[in-house]
């Protein structure tokens, strides 16, 4: 590393904004980059609200960014995005760093990026096609996602970075009286809760659902659809709505739980699969994105396909009846996260990526 630091401008959500994207962000940000001889800064770019908010919130972030870059220029800059609205600030904040002769890394979060790239018009996938490319570097977070990239952009610079996290040295453990399914996550159609719903539905018709509780941990616009959906289905002494947590609180019903479920139908490689992990949890996700780098199938727990309710309420019953089947995965996710989800993993290749 050179003798002089590092100047990395981070641009993305603004903390307050809830999502895996601003759980990375914030993992960047807490890092003790001064040791590295890398100075850290960041301007939110990404405020939540209506339009109105979400525009003025841009302009001033883009008039942020004009006053940094002709006062104390960065070397890098960072720009974290998904899709549709996302796309078009880091096209935005990419043209302006190249005026000012700053580099740019493009760090690609996934969810429903590919849909969104084939429902839009070949100027416009032109212009996606040119973001990619004409960064410096552009990180993906896994092989899946590698592909769907390389095949939009030929001569982007790619690089695999997957999300990773802090492995906690607590553990959750079997509760012999109560088994807690937990979804953390954002409450949005894509993220199939409506399923795990269903799911518990199918599980109480069949007398199956017994000492299992399911707990939902987030907010989001389809909050109000899905408690209806649990008190027509009374299932209100099953299904417990615990709002968004974060910090000491997320962490509480990380241990107080035993299983995570995510019946998402896109995602990238979503931290709180990780953060599941790390704290040594079976996992029945949907085998979407790059989740299949992190669960492995009957190993530590189980890929089912977007929208079968069937397959989560019988993976849901074979590890909640089953003790041994329960510390086997477990005892397995903990040690994956080890191996390869750990936030020093990520830091080092991290470094890198901002040195090179």
């Amino acid at each position: 590393m050179s003798l002089h630091s590092i100047k990395v401008l981070t641009c993305g959500n603004h903390p307050k904004i809830n999502g895996g994207i601003t759980s990375v962000i914030s993992q960047i940000r807490s890092y003790d980059w001064k040791q590295q001889n890398i100075d850290m800064d960041f301007i939110p770019t990404y405020y939540g609200g209506n339009a109105v908010n979400k525009t003025m919130g841009f302009i001033i972030a883009y008039l942020q960014l004009v006053f940094r870059f002709i006062t104390n220029k960065p070397d890098i800059v960072h720009v974290h995005m998904s899709y549709k609205g996302s796309f078009y600030r880091a096209s935005i904040i990419q043209r302006l760093s190249k005026k000012f002769g700053i580099k740019t890394i493009i760090h690609l979060h996934g969810s429903t990026f590919k849909d969104w790239f084939d429902s839009i018009d070949k100027a416009e996938q032109d212009k996606v096609k040119y973001l990619f490319e004409s960064a410096n570097a552009t990180i993906v977070l896994g092989d899946k996602w590698y592909k769907i990239v390389r095949d939009i952009a030929p001569k982007a610079n790619l690089t695999i970075l997957n999300n990773a996290v802090h492995i906690s040295e607590k553990n959750a453990s079997w509760d012999d009286n109560c088994f807690k399914v937990l979804f953390m996550g954002v409450l949005i159609e894509r993220k199939g809760v409506s399923d795990l719903i269903e799911a518990a539905k199918i599980l109480k018709e069949q007398n199956r659902l017994g000492n299992i509780r399911i707990v939902i941990a987030g907010t989001g616009s389809d909050e109000d659809f899905l408690k209806k959906k649990v008190s027509d289905y009374c299932l209100e002494n099953f299904v417990e709505f615990a709002g968004w947590v974060s910090g000491d609180l997320k962490e509480k019903y990380y241990l107080d739980s035993q299983m995570l479920v995510l019946p998402s139908y896109n995602e990238g490689l979503p931290v709180a699969i990780l953060e599941a992990m790390s704290y040594g949890m079976p996992i029945i996700s949907t085998n979407v994105g790059d989740i299949e780098l992190a669960v492995k199938d009957s190993e530590n727990g189980y890929l089912i396909n977007p929208g079968d309710i069937d397959a989560i309420a019988k993976c849901i019953d074979l590890i909640s009846s089953s003790k041994d089947k329960y510390c086997r995965m477990a005892n397995k996710s903990k040690q994956l996260a080890r191996s390869l989800f750990s936030d020093k993993v990520f830091f080092d290749k991290l470094i890198t990526i901002y040195t090179q």
